[in-house]
């Protein structure tokens, strides 16, 4: 099979040498050609994984690219993973990449930081799992009872890109926000069966809150989501991910709420009784230009303010 044509290595298309079935919808390669123009593919443990890059002022990186939180290799043991940070930063003088695994990499003169998830496991019943919300998601979800909320699935994903465009957390960078890149990715998992978008409306059927996530093998991943201000007065995005777990409770099923840095959105996904996982972030900066892109990104972001 090969991969897109948009898609490519050093300017070579790749040609799949492994029948893998990723168990993570960010290795899928139809999924991949749509968060990275270039990849790197490094063949271990049986399994190949795919690598993002880009280009920067004539310099190849290894990066993470908006909607992809981190090279999903859990099958990997340490030692493996260890390799895969060994090999890209043999052969990439710049790299920002996120892994599962804790890799001691002080020889190698990478920069690590430990990077938090949330997750909840869907095994149990919904009562059980509603006694481990946090007492003000409990007041919430019952004040959004009470405000008539209409709770739905829909297919008109250029309608939830145009709002969330509209109502998305301010503190979200701009590059999470194209247009053209949000209906291109939700449109390719909702054509293949592997995307749902949840919204809220009010009596008027105005949409107050929505969120798209992708379903993939077990994994519900909660990638985007939005609310208006009578959304947030109404907790609507409260209501909507209540009536998810009350729908998938009892299954096979983990809600990945992919994390945040952002407080306020971290307290609304543990609030539901999610579970911390970590995960870290690697960086490595040895030519001169990636020094000095890396000091810039520094400054913007308010470290050296």
């Amino acid at each position: 099979m090969q991969l897109p044509e948009k898609i490519h290595i050093q300017n070579e298309l790749y040609l799949s040498i492994s029948s893998y079935e990723p168990k993570h919808i960010t290795q899928q390669q139809w999924f991949i050609s749509l968060l990275a123009e270039w990849v790197q593919t490094i063949p271990l443990n049986k399994h190949q994984y795919y690598i993002p890059l880009n280009k920067k002022l004539g310099i190849w990186h290894a990066y993470i690219p908006p909607f992809m939180q981190k090279i999903e290799c859990a099958e990997l043991n340490l030692f493996e993973a260890e390799s895969l940070l060994r090999s890209l930063h043999t052969k990439y003088s710049c790299g920002n990449i996120c892994l599962p695994q804790d890799i001691d990499c002080v020889v190698l003169n990478i920069e690590k930081s430990k990077r938090n998830n949330y997750i909840l496991a869907l095994n149990k019943t919904y009562e059980e799992i509603y006694q481990h919300y946090h007492k003000g998601h409990k007041l919430n979800i019952k004040f959004a009872q009470k405000q008539e909320i209409i709770i739905s699935k829909t297919q008109d994903f250029q309608n939830f890109t145009k709002l969330y465009r509209l109502h998305s957390h301010k503190d979200i960078p701009a590059k999470y926000k194209s247009a053209d890149h949000l209906n291109a990715l939700i449109k390719a998992c909702m054509d293949r069966g592997h995307g749902l978008i949840f919204q809220a409306q009010n009596i008027k059927g105005e949409i107050l809150a929505a969120c798209f996530l992708s379903d993939y093998k077990d994994r519900y991943v909660y990638h985007l989501s939005f609310a208006s201000e009578e959304g947030k007065e109404k907790y609507a995005m409260h209501a909507i991910l209540d009536q998810l777990i009350k729908d998938q409770a009892n299954s096979n099923k983990i809600l990945d709420f992919e994390g945040s840095m952002i407080p306020g959105v971290a307290y609304f996904m543990k609030g539901f009784g999610a579970t911390e996982e970590y995960y870290y972030q690697y960086i490595w900066n040895e030519a001169l230009l990636c020094k000095i892109i890396n000091f810039a990104r520094r400054v913007k972001s308010g470290i050296f303010k």
